[in-house]
């Protein structure tokens, strides 16, 4: 039975999993999708971890800690 992956938002008391719809302050109206396995971004090796994609350009955008705490609205994908 698969098990549903989920990261915790410190802030915000709850949590975000693949597929949510997140918006980070930063970012003004950026829309970003959370995801979770290979990526690859700035031109270097792939990686297996969780990191957003831009809704409008596909964008791709490891998840640091900092994104975490700029999350402010979390909407199911």
């Amino acid at each position: 039975m698969p098990t549903q992956m989920t990261l915790e938002v410190p802030n915000a008391h709850t949590t975000i999993s693949p597929g949510n719809k997140v918006q980070l302050g930063r970012f003004d109206a950026q829309v970003w999708i959370v995801r979770f396995g290979w990526y690859s971004f700035g031109g270097n090796r792939s990686v297996c971890g969780w990191y957003l994609q831009a809704e409008a350009s596909e964008e791709i955008k490891p998840i640091f800690k900092i994104d975490l705490d700029d999350i402010y609205i979390i909407t199911t994908g």
